[in-house]
């Protein structure tokens, strides 16, 4: 399905730039990370509600700046 790095790759493919929001922060949680997780849980039969995230924030902006560096792409990202 969509996520919002798909979206950015998909959209920067096809514009070259983008306006992302720079005002709502965030914690992008490592997918691999959170996986090693749910195993454990699993396997310790813990059990609960949980909220699990990496550490560290950033803005909707700063993520697709950061996602565009990591994909190698030279897009003009614009923080709205």
């Amino acid at each position: 399905g969509n996520n919002f790095i798909k979206t950015m790759l998909r959209l920067g493919k096809e514009r070259g730039a983008v306006c992302v929001v720079d005002d709502q922060i965030g914690s992008p949680t490592y997918t691999y990370d959170l996986s090693k997780l749910v195993v454990d849980m699993i396997q310790t039969d813990k059990y609960g509600i949980y909220h699990a995230t990496n550490e560290g924030l950033c803005s909707w902006y700063e993520f697709a700046c950061e996602i565009f560096k990591q994909a190698g792409m030279s897009v003009e990202v614009t923080p709205v």
